[in-house]
Formats: structure tokens, C-alpha cells, sequence
């Protein structure tokens, strides 16, 4: 599946693993071996690891970031 077209608000996941929400860093990204994605405040010692926000859809996880780190 294609990736979705970025929707305002959502996370911004770049490159080197890092996420940023309006502008400022609030975490790091990575996939796991069963590609899932995952969020999490800081890297995790081993990718397989579970984040605080997990989903199926690189999509999908940039708008959960925001919700989760809204929800706070």
C-alpha cells in the first residue's frame, strides 16, 4: 500500500529515525522484523522491541503519534 497523502497534524517521520510534531523532536521511529512500525521517546536497545505507539501503516502511526502525545 502506497503511502497516504500527510494529513494536518500528523508526525513527520524522517530518514534517520527521528519524529518531529510541529516542528520539534518528540522521538525516534523504527520497523521491526514483522513490519510493524513503532514510536517510542527514545531508541529502543533492540528493534524488536515494542514502542509506545505500534501500527501496521507508516501512515497510520503519524496520526497516532499525535493523538497519543495530544492525549497527554
Amino acid at each position: 500500500m502506497p503511502n497516504m497523502p500527510k494529513r494536518r497534524g500528523d508526525a513527520v517521520l524522517s530518514r534517520d529515525g527521528t519524529v518531529k510534531l510541529k516542528g520539534k523532536l518528540v522521538g525516534v521511529w523504527w520497523v521491526d522484523g514483522n513490519d510493524l512500525y513503532h514510536f517510542a521517546r527514545a531508541r529502543p536497545q533492540k528493534e524488536s522491541e515494542f514502542g509506545e505507539v505500534t501500527d501496521i501503516f507508516r501512515h497510520e502511526l503519524k496520526t497516532r503519534i499525535a493523538e497519543y502525545l495530544a492525549s497527554e
